[in-house]
Formats: structure tokens, sequence, C-alpha cells
């Protein structure tokens, strides 16, 4: 008999382990894949610690706190106490021994305490979350993901959270107008059956309106703003199954469409939308929180056909007309963005054989201090070691971009360069501006690398 409760007592931590485990991992690759899509969280390292775990669906109420001590006395977490996807709060041995929090990745040199992080900086800076190596010699707060018992069984929280999400989005629905009402759940069907519309935002709202029965007939226009002027929308003005366009501040500020749910935080402005990532991707439409402090455009589903409030044209006689002068239309001037003027003073100091006699990094940086990028305009996308990573995805790695990586053509050295663009991504061969170095009386050159192991990356902001 004791030999049959010892063998249920292991399964049963055997199942807990694994899920355990699971939602671990799944909170790190969230973590990883909003810093590899470079998205923003504007406020404190943990508004964005804590959006990552919402979205891999561990709300508030899904997470324990294993370990909690004073900060400043201790006793502190040892290390066979953390495990990947931990929640960690300690004190900052780099920034002047500030409380911190972040994301616990892996171990670099688990005897020194190394240990590979997904934070962000915080202070409410516009930029993306990061990988970084921290000490954690000072750990005295640890949350992660909780496993709920039930019947005596393990219960996965991945399917509690899903759960409560969908009785809210339900909920939203049932509070809905009876227009808006079948919008949402129509979408709430597509996005179960994970129903794939290639193309823009836009196109994927088109398909759902129409399938919900709304052709352009029963959309009334209530918000037509410009996204860089506005006017921008009330809160008053939103209602829960509105076709909203906005300025995405979590991806490079570009214009987005999206579904209204139903608010997270009105105060904050924040909500939940469902929406299609675009840019015609195979993927299916999904649901996602989003700053809508800049609503520029809200399209609202109506039961009655609208009548288009342009006055109507009467065509008039043709008259004779002086002959016109054409003037020749001067090409538009385009702002260049960031790493567009890294480039552009890259090829400029080229043309006018700038030479810059030092290192590889010195010749960057002097491209970066001439475009008007110093090192407080620089920021930093990720950090890892030559030997052991972490290396960047193809998708983090943008035109203008500062890149160290292991030079593969040449004895496998360090070396550092500027991004121009992909001559095969697939195969991670990349055009690259960069100095040769040495202390070398030469003027760089473009030349074509295998960026297979880029460990640092640093933007021009």
């Amino acid at each position: 008999m004791n030999r049959i409760k010892k063998i249920c007592l292991l399964l049963f931590f055997a199942s807990f382990l694994t899920y355990s485990l699971g939602s671990g991992a799944k909170v790190v690759k969230v973590g990883q894949n909003m810093v590899n899509r470079g998205e923003v969280v504007r406020g404190s390292c943990w508004d964005f610690i804590d959006r990552v775990y919402v979205r891999a669906g561990y709300p508030r109420k899904l997470r324990k706190t294993i370990f909690k001590h004073p900060k400043n006395t201790g006793p502190y977490a040892s290390q066979d106490m953390i495990q990947p996807g931990d929640w960690l709060y300690y004190l900052n041995r780099s920034y002047n021994n500030i409380e911190h929090s972040g994301i616990f990745v892996r171990w670099v040199n688990k005897a020194k305490r190394i240990a590979m992080m997904i934070s962000y900086r915080g202070q409410n800076r516009s930029e993306p979350g990061r990988m970084a190596e921290y000490k954690l010699s000072h750990v005295y707060n640890i949350m992660r993901p909780n496993v709920y018992k039930k019947n005596g069984y393990l219960k996965s929280p991945n399917s509690v959270a899903d759960n409560s999400l969908s009785i809210l989005r339900m909920k939203a629905e049932r509070k809905a107008s009876k227009a808006g009402s079948k919008v949402l759940r129509i979408g709430r069907q597509m996005v179960a059956q994970k129903t794939i519309v290639s193309g823009t935002s836009q196109n994927y709202l088109n398909v759902l309106f129409a399938r919900a029965g709304y052709l352009t007939n029963k959309r009334q226009v209530i918000l037509n703003g410009q996204k860089d002027r506005g006017p921008y929308a009330q809160k008053s003005q939103i209602q829960k199954g509105d076709w909203l366009c906005f300025i995405n501040y979590s991806y490079n500020r570009v214009a987005h469409c999206g579904v209204f749910v139903r608010w997270l935080s009105q105060a904050k402005r924040l909500g939940e939308i469902l929406s299609y990532a675009g840019e015609n991707r195979r993927v299916p439409g999904r649901y996602r929180d989003y700053d809508l402090s800049s609503v520029y455009h809200i399209t609202r589903a109506t039961e009655r056909n609208v009548v288009s409030s342009q006055p109507k044209i009467t065509p008039k006689s043709p008259k004779k007309l002086p002959p016109q002068v054409i003037v020749p239309r001067a090409k538009p001037v385009t702002a260049l963005n960031h790493g567009e003027r890294v480039l552009q003073e890259g090829r400029a100091m080229l043309k006018n054989k700038v030479m810059i006699v030092g290192s590889s990094p010195d010749y960057i940086k002097a491209v970066f201090a001439r475009a008007g990028y110093p090192s407080s305009k620089r920021y930093t996308m990720l950090m890892g070691r030559k030997d052991i990573g972490p290396y960047a995805s193809s998708g983090q790695i943008q035109p203008g971009d500062w890149l160290c990586f292991i030079n593969h053509s040449y004895n496998n050295v360090e070396h550092c360069g500027i991004f121009v663009s992909w001559v095969n991504q697939s195969s991670l061969i990349g055009k690259v501006l960069s100095y040769a170095g040495e202390n070398r009386k030469v003027l760089a050159r473009f030349r074509n690398y295998n960026l297979a192991h880029v460990y640092k990356l640093i933007r021009a902001i």
C-alpha cells in the first residue's frame, strides 16, 4: 500500500512539474516575441512584465507569490528556487542598486548568479523590452503562474485563463448594441475557427463586418480624422463592436485597425481589440490589448441603411477654359526615419572618402554621431555574448542598425557594421557597411556577411 501511495505521489508531482514548466516556457516565449517585434509598453518595468503575463494567459488572479522578503535586509532567494518564466524582483547591481523586476530566462553562470532576463528599463520610456544579463544575488520576491487543483486532478492554468477571458468577452457582447453584439460574436467565431484573411488589418475587418451582415451601406462613419493630425476620439465615443483605426504605439507607431471589445483600463485608455496582424501574414485574428489614446477613425455597424451625407452633384455644361500652363510637379519630400538617416550619413562619408582610423566600432560611432545620434540617442535592443548569445533573429534586424556579429568569413572574429539590407534572408546573408578596423588607413566598404550570430544590436532612436 505504501508503495502505491509513493507511485501516486510521484505521478502527482511529475504532472505538477510538467504544467509548471510548461506555463513558464509560455511566459518566456511570449516575452521573447514581444522583444523581437520591438513592442513598446510605456510605464514602469512592472507594467511591461504584467503585459507579458496577461498575454501568456496569466492575469493577476492566476499568479502566485512563492517567495517574498524585505528588499534591503533579505533573506534572498537561492538559485535553485528560480525557474524559467518566473517574475523576479531584485536589486539591480548594475544601476545604483535600485529595485528592478524582470522575467527569468536561463542561467548564464549559475555559480556567479548571472542570468539572462527579459525586462524593460521603465521610467515611461518609449522603447521596447530587451534581453540582458543581470546579477541575481539579491532576489527578494518571486512570482510565477499558478496551477490549480480541482476535483483531485491538476488543471492547466491556460484553460482557466482562456475560460475566464471568454466569459468576459461574451459579457461584452451582451452589453453591446444589437449590431455591435453580432460583430463581436462573428469575430469570436472567426478567431475560434482560426479563419485566415490575408492582406491588411482592414481587409480582415471588412470580411468580418460582411459576414455579420453589415456591408458598406450598413456602416456609419462616426469619426474620420487623420493619423498624424487627428482629431482623436474621446473615450465616450467608442462603443463595443466599433471598427477603430488608431496609432499602434506598441509597434513603430504604425496605423492599425481592429474591433473594440472592452476597456481594460479606461483611465489609461487601454482596451482589448480583435484584429489581424496584416502584412499578408498567413495567421488568424487574435485578441490583444492596445493603447487607444490616438483613435482617429471609427466605423459603426448599424441596422438601417446609411444614406451618404454628401450632396448630389449635378453635371454642368462644359465651359471653354483658357489654356493652362503645365508646371512639372516637384518630387514629394519624405521624412527619413532614424535608420535611413544613419545609412545616408554612412554613404555620404564613403562618397567623400572620410577615413576613421581605429576599430570597426569607432567607425560606426562616428557615423551615428554625424547623423545626429550620440550615445544618448541610441538604444541597445540586444546585448548577448559572442560565444553563447543570445543571437538576433532576422525579424529583429532593421536597416541602419548597429550590429556586432561573428565574422565567419575571417577566422570567426567579432566584427561590427551597419546593416543595409537582406541579400538572402532565409540564409541570413545581409549587406553591411563596415570598416576593416585594426587601425588600417582604408575606407569603409559595403560587403555581404553571414548574420547568423548577431549578438549585439543597437538602434538610433
